[in-house]
Parts: structure tokens; sequence; C-alpha cells
């Protein structure tokens, strides 16, 4: 994710008055524990790191999931 539509997708929601939690690598199920238990409600993420958290067991109850 090292071009400028990372640009975008890091500056519009600090612009926003959001915050940003970024980390350190990818972890499918990190990354959705993470979203889950910080109430995380926008993310960037390549297509194949969403396929990954689609697998991850029991992502479909997680709040975000709604």
């Amino acid at each position: 994710m090292l071009h400028a539509g990372v640009v975008w997708t890091t500056l519009a929601p600090l612009a926003w008055g959001g915050a940003l939690y970024i980390l350190d690598e990818f972890d499918a199920a990190n990354v959705v524990r993470v979203m889950d238990a910080e109430a995380i409600g926008y993310a960037a993420l390549v297509p194949t790191m969403l396929q990954a958290c689609v697998k991850v067991d029991g992502v479909a109850e997680q709040a975000f999931a709604a």
C-alpha cells in the first residue's frame, strides 16, 4: 500500500477527526480481532487482505460484519 491511494485513505479520516490504528504486520485473525475490539468502522485493505479476513473463523459473528 505504498502508492498515491494511501494518501487519501490515510489523510481523509484524520481531516474528519478520526484516528489511525496501524498494525506492524498483517495477520488476518489479528486484524479481525482488532477491528472488532476497537470498533473500527473504516479500514484500508487490499483485496488479498480482505479475502484473508473473510476466511477467519467467526468473522461473520463480529459486530462490524452486520
